[in-house]
C-alpha cells in the first residue's frame, strides 16, 4: 500500500515537473538609438511591424530613434531564430532619414527562410518592435504601421500614415496629412487638411478644417469641420457641426447636429437626419434612392424647391408653401416647383428622390 502511494506521488510530481517545463516562458528585451541631424524640410520614413510607433515632440533640429525589441517564447532556440531572422535598417542621407523594420536580412535570406519566418512570427512565439521617436513638429512623417498602435503630439510637417490592427491617438496636426486605418480606434484633436481613407474603424475628430473620408464599415465622430467630403460604405456617421456638406454614400446612416452653408448629398440605402439648418443657407441638394431623410429648418426660413419625387412619400409645411405639382403618368414621376416659407434670398432646395421618405419640417 505504501509503495502504491509512493508511486502516486512519484507520479504527481513528474506531471507537475512536465507542466512546468511546458508552461516556462523565456523573454529576452533589447534596445538600440541612433540620432541624426535634421533642418526644414527632412523627412522621416518608418516601416514597423509588431509594435507601437511614438512621436514626440522635442526643440532641437535633431531626430533620435530608440527601438525597444521584446521577444517571448518557450523556447531560446526560437528567440535565436526570430533575432537571426530580424533586422533593422536606419540611416539617413541628406534630407531623408530611414528607419525600417526588416524581416530577412536581404531577399534571398527572405525567399530562403519563408517557413522559417513563418514560424518564428506567426505561432506560439511572440515579438513586440516599439519606435520612440523624438522629433522636432516640422519634419515631414511617413509612417507605415501593422499590429501596433501610433502615438503623435502635435506636428507641422506633412503626415503620411499606413496603420492596420492598431490604434492611432494624435494632438494636433496643423500640416497636410494621409491617413489610411484599417481595423482600430482613433481620437485625432485637430485635422487641418486632411484625406482619410477608413475601414472598420471607430474614430473621432475634434476639428478639422477640410477633410475627405473614404470610409467602410466604421463609425465616424466629428464634432466640428468646415468642409467634409465624403465616400462611405455602410457607416455611421455623427457630426455636430458642419458648414459645407458633400457626401456619397451607400447603406450608411449621417446624423448632423447643424449644416450651416451647404448641402450636396447623393445616397443609395441610408437614412440622413439633419437637425438644424440655419435660416441663411446656401443651397442643399438631394439625389436619394431608397433613402429616409429628415431636415429641420429654423423657423423664418424660406427656399426655392425643384423636387422630382418617384414612389417616394414627401412632407413639408404646406401652410407655407407655394408650389405647383405635376404628374408624369408615363415615369410615376411628380414634379414640384415653388416656395417654401419667406424667401429673402437666392437660395434652393433640390431634391430628387425615389423611394423612401423625405421629410421638411420647421421648428
Amino acid at each position: 500500500m505504501n509503495c502504491k502511494k509512493i508511486f502516486i506521488a512519484l507520479l504527481v510530481i513528474i506531471a507537475t515537473c512536465n507542466y512546468s517545463l511546458k508552461a516556462q516562458v523565456f523573454s529576452e528585451n533589447q534596445k538600440m538609438t541612433k540620432s541624426f541631424a535634421c533642418f526644414e524640410g527632412s523627412s522621416l520614413d518608418i516601416v514597423n511591424k509588431y509594435g507601437k510607433v511614438q512621436i514626440i515632440n522635442h526643440d532641437y533640429d535633431s531626430v533620435r530613434i530608440q527601438i525597444d525589441i521584446t521577444y517571448k517564447s518557450n523556447s531560446l532556440d526560437k528567440i535565436n531564430k526570430v533575432k537571426e531572422l530580424l533586422s533593422f535598417d536606419i540611416t539617413s542621407t541628406g534630407h531623408f532619414i530611414v528607419a525600417k523594420t526588416v524581416f530577412g536580412k536581404n531577399q534571398s535570406v527572405f525567399q530562403a527562410t519563408m517557413r522559417d519566418i513563418t514560424e518564428a512570427f506567426y505561432t506560439d512565439n511572440t515579438v513586440s518592435i516599439d519606435f520612440t521617436v523624438w522629433m522636432p513638429e516640422y519634419i515631414n512623417l511617413s509612417v507605415d504601421n501593422k499590429y501596433g498602435d501610433f502615438y503623435i503630439d502635435n506636428h507641422r510637417g506633412t503626415l503620411n500614415l499606413k496603420l492596420s490592427n492598431g490604434n492611432i491617438k494624435a494632438n494636433n496636426i496643423y500640416g497636410t496629412s494621409y491617413i489610411d486605418h484599417r481595423f482600430g480606434n482613433g481620437t485625432i484633436n485637430l485635422l487641418t487638411v486632411s484625406q482619410m481613407v477608413t475601414s472598420y474603424t471607430d474614430t473621432k475628430i475634434k476639428k478639422s478644417d477640410q477633410l475627405n473620408i473614404d470610409s467602410k464599415s466604421s463609425t465616424i465622430n466629428i464634432d466640428e469641420v468646415n468642409v467634409l467630403k465624403m465616400e462611405s460604405r455602410r457607416d455611421k456617421f455623427f457630426v455636430n457641426k458642419v458648414n459645407n456638406l458633400y457626401c456619397k454614400t451607400y447603406f450608411t446612416d449621417c446624423n448632423i447636429q447643424l449644416v450651416s452653408a451647404e448641402v450636396n448629398v447623393n445616397t443609395k440605402y441610408g437614412v440622413y437626419n439633419l437637425n438644424s439648418i440655419p435660416a441663411d443657407f446656401n443651397y442643399i441638394n438631394l439625389i436619394s434612392r431608397y433613402s429616409d431623410i429628415n431636415i429641420f429648418f429654423e423657423p423664418g426660413s424660406g427656399y426655392d424647391v425643384d423636387f422630382e419625387i418617384k414612389n417616394t412619400e414627401l412632407s413639408y409645411p404646406i401652410h407655407l408653401a407655394k408650389i405647383e405639382t405635376t404628374f408624369n403618368e408615363k415615369e410615376k414621376t411628380s414634379y414640384i416647383k415653388g416656395v417654401i416659407g419667406n424667401k429673402s434670398k437666392n437660395q434652393k432646395v433640390k431634391i430628387n428622390a425615389e423611394q423612401g421618405n423625405i421629410v421638411l419640417s420647421h421648428k
